[in-house]
């Protein structure tokens, strides 16, 4: 009976053990974090990196709870052309035409979760901010802890700059040409790791 008793509370302990963890709140380590851009042109298309400038995961050991990742879009860089060429096009990039980034720096990317669906694809589930302009998004992510690291990555994010505000000013004949050559979508692909 006392063997009984003993096995039952041992079950019971277990039970609220791993039924109440606790809340840890991860930082990213931007040593070991990055992200790409790539944007679809007529013929081709652009691409680079841009810098995650701060950002946090609540991980309870199970699961991520929550999160939120600030983007410096001050930060972007082209890889695809020359040297000499590459300045321009991130000027370009920076200009009103694209993220305003005198009046708008950052971006910024705040999880609502992250849910295991039937084919054990993970997806998250939040809202992304760009230009103070707010819009849901989803995408397929994958997640691995190792060591007390979390490492989280995603690839080929699919953002409609459209949704944000992100189109050529200058509606004349020349800013026409431009908006019908640049693809209403580009893509986002980041690797990052956080530790408690």
């Amino acid at each position: 009976m006392k063997l009984h008793f003993s096995i039952l509370s041992l079950i019971f302990i277990n039970i609220l053990f791993f039924s109440f963890k606790k809340d840890n709140t991860y930082k990213i380590d931007l040593t070991k974090s990055g992200m790409t851009w790539r944007m679809p042109i007529t013929g081709g298309e652009h691409n680079g990196t841009i810098k995650i400038n701060s950002g946090y995961l609540v991980y309870d050991g199970n699961a991520i709870k929550a999160g939120t990742f600030t983007i410096d879009l001050n930060t972007v860089k082209d890889l695809d052309l020359e040297k000499e060429k590459q300045p321009k096009i991130e000027a370009h990039i920076k200009s009103e035409d694209f993220f305003e980034t005198a009046k708008y720096p950052y971006a910024t990317f705040v999880i609502d979760k992250i849910e295991k669906k039937e084919d054990n694809e993970l997806m998250a589930y939040g809202k992304l901010t760009i230009k103070n302009i707010t819009k849901p998004i989803s995408f397929p992510v994958k997640f691995k802890e190792s060591n007390n690291v979390l490492y989280v990555t995603a690839d080929k994010i699919k953002i409609n700059r459209k949704q944000y505000g992100i189109e050529i000013k200058n509606k004349g004949f020349k800013g026409g040409l431009k908006e019908m050559v640049i693809n209403d979508a580009f893509n986002v692909s980041f690797s990052i790791a956080l530790h408690p």
